[in-house]
């Protein structure tokens, strides 16, 4: 997996500058990749999932908020992927 600077990815989406960690990945493209975890500074890992787990346990790829209302890049970023053909199980949402 490819780790991408959340400070510039603002610029990316074009979106405003991000204000936390948090508010950055609630606005990644999808509910089941919008999460995150890190170690803090005691070694405890910390989980950031704005939309909770729902959709990662009930397989199911849909935009976050933040991108239904950039629906064609979500739609482009979902065919590019390709994880209908690597995970046949996926339910797709927003595609039609």
């Amino acid at each position: 997996m490819v780790s991408k600077n959340q400070a510039r990815m603002h610029l990316i989406n074009n979106d405003v500058k991000y204000t936390s960690l948090d508010d950055a990945v609630s606005k990644w493209p999808e509910t089941v990749s919008a999460i995150l975890v890190r170690k803090d500074k005691n070694g405890n890992y910390l989980f950031i999932s704005p939309f909770n787990y729902d959709d990662l346990f009930r397989l199911i790829v849909q935009p976050t908020p933040h991108f239904k209302t950039k629906i064609d890049k979500y739609r482009e970023r979902v065919t590019a992927k390709q994880w209908d053909k690597k995970w046949t199980n996926l339910k797709i949402l927003y595609m039609d």
